[in-house]
């Protein structure tokens, strides 16, 4: 049964099931300004994202709120005059992406690794990073972000090592073959 409150929010106890989502998201502290200039403190439930812009541009009429007391409310977006994120909201903890790396290690094989072997590792990376898996709504843009600047990483590494093990191949070949018509042998 739906209960009027002064500021137009309609409550829902944990126990009804009337706009229930599934309680995966991310609850993030804010402080809503109500446009009868009332304050509310507690958490918002930002969906998957964490983001309150996801939220706030999103087609939902109401926003899921908690107040400190841990009494579930949801407010019509037309009630709401601002929100106002409180803390700091950091993003997810990714390790660092490195330019500097070694790009054997990038790959994680070998230097003496065949092509054949750094060209499947190159593409198991790939599918892994691949930023269009990374790229749903409810996946927060910094994983989107990490798996672009991983994808760059492995596109370099790879190329890299593909150059060097060409080199290595193309010096083998010449060491069996001997020196060229025409080439100098103190040279080779």
């Amino acid at each position: 049964m739906k209960q009027r409150y002064p500021h137009k929010l309609y409550s829902v106890s944990a126990d009804q099931g009337m706009f229930r989502r599934s309680s995966d998201g991310i609850a993030v502290p804010a402080s809503i300004r109500m446009n009868d200039g009332a304050i509310l403190i507690g958490t918002i439930n930002c969906g998957m994202s964490g983001r309150l812009e996801t939220l706030l541009s999103s087609d939902f009429s109401f926003i899921e709120f908690v107040s400190k007391d841990g009494h579930q409310r949801f407010i019509a977006h037309h009630q709401v005059a601002s929100i106002e994120p409180l803390g700091v909201v950091s993003e997810p903890s990714l390790p660092a992406v490195d330019e500097e790396l070694d790009p054997y290690m990038v790959l994680g094989i070998a230097p003496e690794a065949p092509l054949e072997h750094a060209m499947m590792v190159f593409q198991q990376k790939l599918r892994l990073y691949n930023p269009e898996r990374w790229s749903a709504p409810d996946i927060p843009f910094e994983f989107s972000r990490y798996a672009v600047q991983k994808t760059r990483q492995v596109n370099m590494a790879f190329t890299v090592i593909r150059a060097a093990i060409q080199q290595r191949l193309e010096e083998r070949q010449k060491k069996k073959t001997g020196p060229l018509f025409g080439e100098n042998r103190a040279a080779s």
